[in-house]
């Protein structure tokens, strides 16, 4: 076998929020054997007009179905409880928390809340940003392989092989699962004062790919990863 080197080269490149997703989940409860699928259904309705109505855009919005469950708070007593649930899809994070901050005049009963839930945000970045970290990834490598070679005093012939590894993907401190379980009632403390805008959170990815060089031979296989130099 011919000998050769090989090389791990990395790039980093920034996504930004392309999409904040918000789980908006209706709930109603009763202590009556009656499920109460009208009154939620209705509660419904109520806070799409009121989403609506605040600056969403009826193609943000999506169905996210119904959900019907029997509790048994003690021997005596069944609760039964109705939820519905309204997806958010929106590129304006502060478009998205003024309309659902409307919601709360329409939760008056002790009987109805609602959870905010906020799954992971959809990132995206331009083709030319990923294409150009491609490039620098590859050109990492062949940089750690010419450093290495030219300590071993030989020098590269060619590529042998090139293989995408998996990107490592980097923390947004954007909520996700950490806003479950908060519940908005009609007890909740209200506020006046405008949402402050500010840009939309990123995540860092690192572009990774394993390249093989063929070298100018020598008398025992290099085989070498650019990690154990930095």
């Amino acid at each position: 076998m011919k000998p050769y080197i090989e090389v791990i080269g990395e790039s980093k490149y920034l996504e930004t929020v392309q999409n904040y997703i918000a789980d908006i989940n209706i709930i109603v409860w009763t202590n009556r054997t009656k499920i109460p699928l009208n009154e939620v259904t209705i509660l419904r309705n109520l806070c799409i007009e009121s989403l609506l109505s605040n600056g969403l855009q009826e193609s943000e919005l999506k169905e996210g179905g119904m959900d019907v469950r029997e509790r048994s708070l003690n021997r005596r007593r069944i609760r039964q409880e109705a939820k519905q649930k309204i997806i958010i899809s929106c590129s304006d994070i502060s478009r998205l928390i003024q309309a659902v901050s409307t919601l709360e005049k329409l939760f008056k009963k002790p009987r109805y809340s609602f959870t905010l839930d906020m799954r992971q945000p959809l990132f995206s970045t331009s083709l030319e940003v990923k294409e150009e970290a491609k490039k620098a990834a590859i050109k990492n490598a062949y940089s750690h392989a010419k450093l290495l070679v030219e300590s071993a005093n030989t020098n590269i012939e060619n590529i042998v092989k090139i293989e995408e590894l998996s990107p490592i993907v980097g923390e947004s401190e954007v909520y996700n699962d950490e806003l479950k379980n908060i519940v908005i009632t009609a007890a909740s403390s209200k506020s006046d004062a405008n949402y402050r805008s500010l840009g939309n959170a990123t995540r860092e990815i690192t572009v990774r790919y394993r390249v093989i060089f063929g070298i100018k031979s020598l008398s025992d296989t290099v085989r070498l990863n650019s990690a154990d130099f930095e």
